[in-house]
Parts: structure tokens; C-alpha cells; sequence
């Protein structure tokens, strides 16, 4: 069993998915945000026997959310309407700069190697 992380946006949804033991997730595919994109995670679900999704949730700063954060939540009503799959909200404050981070310390270590 996997885990299915979705990033919505307006237009596409990135999805990640996880290894079966779950210690690893990886970029899986970008799909269009549109009517057919309920049935979409449905069939991945079971094509990849997801156990649980894990949806990223925009918030501002302050803890607030914005308009993008209330169409998240629109659209997880919307998930949990259609499967019968768990649904996780993540905050995704800072993680944009913390895989920014990451990435400029791991070109770091390549350079003082």
C-alpha cells in the first residue's frame, strides 16, 4: 500500500507517490485540473493501491487561508465525496524554501568534494 501526495492547483495537480513502504515519495505525474479529474485519482488510487492521500494545504504566514487554500479544501470535500480513501491536509508553509535549502546545501557538498 502507498501514499498519494496532491498538490492542487487551478490548472494542473502534481502527484507523488510513495514507495510501498512509505519512507520515500517521488514525483509521479502531472495531471490538467479538470472534469475528469476525480476519476483520474480514482484510478491511480487503485492502480497503485493507494492506502491514503496526503493533500497540501496553502496557508499563509499567519495560519490564514487564502483563495487558494479555501479551493483546497473545496476539493478535498470533493475527494472524500468520491473515494472511500482517507484524506491528510499537510501545511505546506516553507517548504518551497526548505527544498530550496536542501538542494543549494547538497550543491554544497558536491562542490567541497
Amino acid at each position: 500500500m502507498r501514499l498519494l501526495g496532491i498538490d492542487f492547483g487551478s490548472k494542473y495537480i502534481g502527484l507523488a507517490l510513495s514507495d510501498p513502504l512509505k519512507s520515500l515519495a517521488r514525483p509521479f505525474k502531472t495531471i490538467p485540473s479538470n472534469d475528469k479529474l476525480l476519476e483520474e485519482i480514482k484510478k491511480i488510487c487503485q492502480e497503485e493501491e493507494v492506502e491514503k492521500i496526503i493533500l497540501g494545504l496553502p496557508k499563509s504566514m499567519d495560519g490564514s487561508l487564502g483563495p487558494q487554500g479555501e479551493k483546497t479544501l473545496k476539493f478535498k470535500k470533493e475527494l472524500e465525496d468520491f473515494l472511500a480513501i482517507p484524506i491528510e491536509l499537510e501545511d505546506e508553509r516553507l517548504t518551497s524554501k526548505l527544498a530550496s535549502n536542501l538542494l543549494k546545501d547538497e550543491k554544497k557538498k558536491i562542490k567541497e568534494s
